[in-house]
């Protein structure tokens, strides 16, 4: 009886161990994947729910939904990515996502849009040179090019997207008709955008986990991570990029969402993860162009840029000193 009490001890023990080192790995993963949430997933319903072309309410659940199910079905190849940046333990990973976290969570603080992608890659590379861990020169690399090409897609996409449609439209007399398939086509492009958003940056939130753990549990734990801080943080972050930016219209508005989803879908495909905070501006500024908007926010385009050039180089310093304190 003795020995089975005794035994009975050391199992709870050893699976007490277990359980706080499964949480010491994975509470970062679902902090940042609330973070990205809050601070990503506003740029797809943003320009639609702050321009009264849709419900915010509505919009944020059927977004959560969207997004679960893309980083189920798609999530794997970004995952796969940022996972081979560089082989990082446990400790390192966790502090990677940890200074992500951090880094996202006070420029949203500043109520300007930050990438998520940016943040995490440079929390990523300052584990890897503290810990001498060598990088991905060639993953490294078109992830960088990713962060240059990414807006310049887009903004494409909003002049292509803004003639194709507007040519459409002008054979369309009726105004109640014209609104009538500006609300459909924005639900549509809403459910795709938060679906290849989910597909595309899974990466950021699991990557680093990648081998650690069956990919549908890392799916299922970044998809309702990224849920969670879309229901109930990100309405800041919408106002913010759905008004601050360009003064758009319903017409506008649902053009921005679809040449921005349609890039990120791109970049899902490749296994690429990007930010979609890029992707909005890009499709904004090719939007604005394509119809002679003059109303941008230049202060607020300037602070953007500086972030994103800010965000990578930030995330790499507070890594680098937090492996350094931790160690």
């Amino acid at each position: 009886m003795i020995n089975i009490i005794y035994y009975v001890k050391i199992t709870l023990n050893y699976l007490s161990i277990k359980v706080i080192m499964m949480l010491w790995i994975l509470l970062p993963s679902v902090l940042f994947g609330i973070v990205l949430g809050a601070n990503d997933v506003a740029n797809v319903f943003g320009p639609l729910t702050a321009n009264g072309v849709l419900k915010y309410k509505k919009a944020i659940i059927f977004s959560s939904i969207s997004v679960i199910l893309g980083a189920l079905l798609q999530g794997k190849a970004g995952t796969a990515t940022i996972g081979t940046l560089a082989p990082l333990n446990d400790l390192t990973g966790s502090i990677s996502l940890l200074t992500a976290t951090i880094v996202v969570t006070f420029v949203n603080f500043l109520k300007i849009p930050v990438s998520t992608t940016q943040a995490i890659v440079g929390s990523i590379i300052g584990s890897a040179v503290f810990s001498s861990i060598s990088l991905n020169i060639g993953k490294l690399q078109i992830i960088i090019i990713s962060w240059i090409l990414t807006p310049a897609l887009s903004f494409i996409f909003g002049i292509l997207f803004s003639k194709i449609f507007s040519l459409i439209f002008s054979h369309i007399k009726h105004i109640v008709t014209q609104n009538f398939l500006i609300k459909i086509l924005s639900w549509i492009f809403l459910l795709y955008g938060a679906y290849s958003l989910g597909a595309n940056n899974l990466g950021n939130i699991v990557g680093v986990l990648n081998k650690k753990f069956d990919f549908s549990i890392l799916a299922l734990i970044g998809g309702i991570s990224i849920s969670i801080g879309t229901i109930f943080f990100s309405k800041r972050a919408t106002y913010n990029i759905g008004k601050k930016l360009i003064a758009l219209t319903e017409f506008t508005a649902f053009l921005v969402v679809i040449s921005a989803t349609m890039t990120v879908w791109i970049y899902a495909m490749i296994g690429i993860p990007v930010s979609f905070s890029q992707s909005i501006l890009g499709a904004m500024l090719g939007v604005s162009f394509a119809n002679g908007m003059k109303a941008i926010n230049k202060k607020v385009i300037s602070k953007l840029v500086f972030t994103w050039v800010g965000t990578p180089t930030i995330s790499f310093i507070i890594s680098f000193f937090m492996n350094f304190l931790i160690n």
